[in-house]
This record gives C-alpha cells, structure tokens and sequence, in this order.
C-alpha cells in the first residue's frame, strides 16, 4: 500500500511539474511579443525576471538576488521571494516534523494548509511580476523594500 501512495505522489508531483514548465514556457514566449523598454542585467525582460524570481520559491530568489545588481524591480521580487517562501518552507518543515514525531495530528491539517496557501500566494506573486507591478505583499513586501533599497 505504501508503494502505490508513494507512486500516486510522484505522479502527481511530476504533472505538476508539467503544468508549471508549460505556464513558464506560455510566458515567456508571449513576453518575448511584447516590447519592452526595461531590461534587467540578464538580457531578460524585467517582468520575466520578475516572475522567475518566484518559479523554484526561495531558490530562484536567492538565484537573482545574487545575479541582478542593478535592476530594483527584480531585486524586490527576488527578495519577497526569500522572505515569504523561505517562512513557509520553515513553517511547513517545522509542523511536518511535528507530524511525523506523532504529536497531535492537527499539525498535519495546518502543514497542508500552509502548503495550499504557498500555491495560491505562488501564482499569485508570479503573475503580478508577470503583469510588471510592484506587488507587495503585508509585511515581507515592506522588508524586501527596506533590505533591497
């Protein structure tokens, strides 16, 4: 039984994976129709690399807030990147933990809720990058402001 759990995980994982690489692909290839005057240090578009600031969550905002110098709209996506999903990744991983240790089995509902609440933030914060806003979300938009400059 835990083998087909484990296989139906993986499966859905590597479908997800498929929609996400088909949505970046769909986005790129239309910014690329687009004429844009702004362009960060990449050659990319700087709502491209807005919106890649926030694809792999806090790793591709580590990524380009290490690689991009001097384009502030991208280094405040890259940063509110870091900020919200490095948080919910710890949170996640400390209730996860809590869970698997087999204290009180409320953790697992909040773990999958601050799971579905990453989605919806993750969609979210790419397609407002993707639309060129400066979207800040309460509290981790302010610091990403104040830290970037």
């Amino acid at each position: 039984m835990n083998v087909i759990v484990i296989i139906v995980i993986a499966m859905a994982f590597l479908f997800l994976l498929a929609i996400i690489a088909i949505v970046i692909w769909w986005l790129v290839k239309s910014a690329r129709r687009q004429q844009q005057t702004e362009k960060a240090s990449a050659g990319l578009t700087e709502n491209v690399a807005g919106l890649l600031c926030y694809v792999l969550g806090w790793i591709s905002g580590l990524v380009f807030i290490l690689a991009e110098r001097e384009n502030k709209f991208v280094r405040f996506h890259a940063m509110q990147s870091i900020i919200v999903f490095g948080a919910l990744n710890i949170l996640s991983l400390v209730l996860g933990l809590i869970t698997i240790l087999g204290w009180m089995p409320v953790f697992l509902f909040l773990s999958w809720l601050i799971s579905l609440i990453a989605f919806v933030l993750w969609i979210v914060l790419m397609v407002k990058a993707y639309q060129g806003k400066k979207y800040k979300f309460p509290l981790s938009g302010n610091l990403a402001e104040k830290w970037v400059g």
